[in-house]
C-alpha cells in the first residue's frame, strides 16, 4: 500500500479525469511500475493469508 501511495497515485494526479479512473490512469503511465506494485500487494495478501493459516493450524487439529 505504501509503494502504491508513493509511486503509482502521484503519476496520476495531473489529469482532468475524476478521481475514479486514478488508478487506470497509473496504470496506463507506467505499466511496469503499477505491476511491481500491484505484485508486492499481492504477495502481502498470501503472507498474510498463510500466516493466518499457519496460526490456526494448531487448533484445527486439537484432539
Amino acid at each position: 500500500m505504501v509503494l502504491f501511495i508513493t509511486l503509482i497515485l502521484p503519476v496520476g494526479t495531473t489529469s482532468s479525469l475524476p478521481a475514479t479512473y486514478l488508478e487506470l490512469i497509473a496504470a496506463g503511465r507506467k505499466p511496469v511500475l503499477y505491476r511491481v506494485t500491484i505484485a508486492f500487494d499481492v504477495t502481502a495478501w498470501l503472507t498474510l493469508g498463510g500466516f493466518l493459516i499457519a496460526d490456526y493450524q494448531p487448533l484445527w487439529n486439537h484432539h
